[in-house]
């Protein structure tokens, strides 16, 4: 994991939480799209009809799973430019985002998050509860995120207190029986 200046940190967490918050708005849109394939078999037609909502969703089938996907567009932050004047970008963790809780196509050990049917139908009953499972999972995370952002400087001295009892502990443990009982730790805290 690369580790940013803490400006550029801040802008990253604050993007991130921008395009949660953009995600959230599609929701209403989605919904009433998904109802319209109850019953339905699961083709392409559902991913092209999610795509006039927004152009970046994408349905997510591996294996026997199943997630609708924001592909996130406004996904770095350029830095300042240097003195040849050159700027570098970084980018966001998260380039897209899944819109449902875990969704299953095919017999699961969990039979209400089944979205098709014995008879390979969509049942959009299972798709909805998922997309507003969904909906507010993620607006606890950026919730979690806004209270957490201002709080950084804390949690650094927090850490970087805790390495410093975790090195002095080490310290007083003699050389062999921190060999024979593997207890050298090291904290490395960036």
């Amino acid at each position: 994991m690369y580790y940013y200046e803490s400006t550029t940190a801040k802008k990253l967490v604050e993007l991130e939480i921008n395009n949660r918050k953009e995600a959230l708005k599609l929701y209403d849109e989605i919904i009433p799209v998904i109802k319209k394939f109850d019953k339905k078999v699961l083709n392409k037609r559902l991913e092209t009809a999610l795509q006039q909502v927004n152009q970046y969703l994408r349905i997510d089938r591996n294996y026997s799973s199943f997630s609708i996907m924001l592909y996130v567009q406004d996904n770095y932050v350029k830095s300042k430019p240097d003195r040849n004047g050159c700027c570098m970008a970084s980018y966001v963790q998260t380039r897209q985002l899944s819109l449902t809780t875990a969704l299953f196509t095919s017999d699961g050990y969990m039979k209400d998050k089944i979205m098709i049917d014995d008879e390979g139908r969509i049942r959009s009953d299972v798709i909805i509860n998922a997309l507003e499972q969904g909906r507010n999972n993620m607006e606890e995370h950026i919730k979690m995120l806004e209270e957490s952002l201002p709080n950084v400087e804390e949690y650094k001295q927090k850490l970087e207190s805790l390495k410093n009892e975790i090195e002095n502990t080490t310290k007083e443990i003699p050389f062999l029986i921190r060999e024979y009982f593997d207890l050298n730790y090291r904290v490395t805290i960036n």
